[in-house]
């Protein structure tokens, strides 16, 4: 029998002010499914930015969870199984493309894949583009932030110093960052959130200002032989280093978490033995990492955690 586990992830909220709303939680946590096959084959579902996914087997449709919505899933299938994944985006968002194991997937929000190996599939979602100025094509060209604003974005925050604009470029991911003068910061706090062109103003303030640096998120991405640095560490010990957990699958023991400006998949050897009354204090002492890969951008709008 197959198997599918549906993580409810919450939107992490770092130091900087995210353009964004984030999901509602259910108060209540999906069924645990049966056990999976003994060669099943993982398929983890998951999203970057704002929206749901669904899924389905063989001829049948997916169909969305109108109590839960779920943004992320994992799937112990046959191998050659038939796999049929839809994405929605939350109100004020839009998809642009999936990608599977980090690589351009499709540009369709439906999509049937065939799990003949371990695989996860994104589904990207940026905000609608409230500039309607002509983006750069090369990097290299980007000066101020007018330039890349209209540039798919998954993320963009600001503090009072700094605007930060996460963006995606001929298949990379940057993170530009603006330097605010005190009047344009004390104009974009002052900005009501409620206003119907907030987005259209705050992108008129931003988009006049020099860049004063751009970092590539995709080259600084780190590689999994460094991340075996992490392997036999307690769950406790890496919270203390300011990992987040953004969601789990006991059954798999994989959970999705957060660290600096990337996300990862990190299995841990133990166990949860009620994972409805999950407490990070007390149960994420007694797991130990197993393996840990990155699974691509997290949180990237706070300047204060590192690149890598």
């Amino acid at each position: 029998m197959n198997k599918t586990v549906k993580m409810i992830t919450a939107v992490l909220l770092p130091a900087l002010l995210f353009a964004g709303c984030a999901q509602k939680q259910p108060e209540e946590t999906a069924p645990v499914p049966p056990a999976p096959p003994a060669d099943g084959v993982l398929i983890l579902i998951n999203t970057d930015g704002l929206g749901e996914v669904a899924s389905a087997e063989g001829d049948e449709q997916p169909v969305f969870d109108e109590q839960y919505q779920f943004s992320s899933s994992a799937m112990n299938v046959e191998k050659g199984t038939v796999i049929n994944i839809a994405c929605r985006p939350t109100e004020d968002w839009r998809f642009y493309k999936w990608t599977k194991d980090g690589e351009f997937y499709s540009d369709e929000q439906n999509i049937t894949v065939t799990a003949d190996a371990p695989a996860e599939y994104i589904a990207h979602f940026t905000t609608p583009a409230a500039y309607d100025g002509e983006p750069v094509s090369d990097i290299r060209d980007a000066a101020v932030m007018g330039d890349v604003l209209a540039l798919p974005s998954p993320q963009s925050g600001y503090d009072e110093q700094n605007y930060v604009f996460v963006f995606e470029l001929n298949d990379t991911v940057y993170r530009a960052v603006a330097e605010m003068p005190a009047d344009v910061s004390a104009q974009l706090w002052n900005l009501e959130f409620d206003d119907p062109d907030h987005n259209r103003k705050e992108a008129e303030l931003i988009a006049p200002l020099a860049i004063s640096r751009i970092d590539n998120l995709t080259e600084h991405m780190p590689a999994d032989d460094k991340l075996t640095k992490y392997i036999g560490m307690t769950g406790d010990q890496l919270l203390a280093q300011g990992w987040t957990i953004s969601g789990f699958n006991t059954e798999e023991m994989l959970f999705d978490m957060h660290y600096g400006a990337y996300a990862y998949d990190v299995t841990f050897e133990g166990t949860i033995k009620d994972p409805y009354n999950f407490d990070e204090e007390k149960d994420m002492k007694d797991l130990t990492v197993k393996a840990v890969t990155c699974s691509g951008i997290g949180s990237a709008t706070d300047l204060n955690v590192p690149l890598e």
